[in-house]
């Protein structure tokens, strides 16, 4: 996926917002890897908590943008799931990123945060869990079934239960495991749905003309204008699964 990073820092600061009360489980610690870290705003904000942060992003540009904002950061381009690093964390920290990787790769995933970890170190992470934006996403498929085309979106939100038994397989221990609605106002007014339709359907839209994805885009509003939109800004239908998990 293509992510527009200055878009993303100007329009979607509400995911860094809601990620620093996830801080909060992350103890003072040696060593903290932020997966997925964007921008960097919350691993400018891990460096409180450890002596050594490292920050890594599959997006090129997300990097860029990062450290053109925090330059003495140690943040790199990196995937997750093929990544290779010399240290051991006392905890590896993600927000809002592992609901990208496929159903079929999480077990790869944790393996990985598995293999990265000290032992007894922690995994402190949030992300989509079950029901998260049914309503947005459905009201976009309806849209795009009207135009002939079906969606290649593939994200995962899975239930607790689901991913409590992915934890245990992998090696953790839970500590922590809370599935909860966090419905999210959204920034610039009327704009907000729009850009953040832009950005986060981005793979279904790039494809199409302009005119057509400024159609769709504002067909999916108009859709959900009845039910997320609170007279002053979109509030979308967020669903969050926390986790704190142990290697053992």
């Amino acid at each position: 996926m293509h992510w527009d990073a200055e878009g993303y820092r100007k329009n979607q600061q509400f995911v860094a917002k809601y990620g620093t009360a996830l801080l909060e489980d992350v103890p003072e610690c040696d060593a903290i890897l932020d997966v997925g870290c964007g921008t960097g705003v919350l691993t400018k904000q891990l460096c409180r908590k450890a002596t050594f942060v490292r920050g890594i992003d599959q997006s090129a540009a997300m990097v860029r943008v990062a450290k053109s904002q925090f330059p003495n950061l140690d943040i790199t381009v990196g995937d997750i799931l093929q990544y290779h690093d010399a240290h051991r964390y006392d905890v590896v920290f993600s927000n809002a990123v592992f609901h990208w990787i496929s159903r079929r790769q999480q077990g790869q995933l944790l393996a990985k945060v598995h293999q990265l970890l000290k032992q007894q170190g922690l995994l402190v992470a949030e992300f989509g869990g079950a029901y998260n934006i049914d309503q947005i996403y459905q009201a976009f498929v309806s849209v795009l079934k009207t135009y002939a085309i079906k969606s290649k979106l593939h994200f995962y939100f899975p239930d607790p239960r689901t991913y409590q038994k992915l934890l245990i397989q992998q090696g953790f221990l839970i500590k922590k495991l809370n599935h909860y609605y966090r419905p999210t106002p959204l920034e610039n007014g009327y704009h907000g749905l729009p850009s953040w339709l832009a950005q986060f359907f981005e793979a279904d839209l790039v494809q199409l003309p302009e005119a057509q994805q400024t159609e769709i885009i504002q067909k999916t509003c108009d859709k959900l204008m009845p039910k997320l939109w609170d007279g002053t800004s979109w509030v979308a239908d967020y669903w969050r699964l926390q986790v704190v998990a142990q290697k053992k």
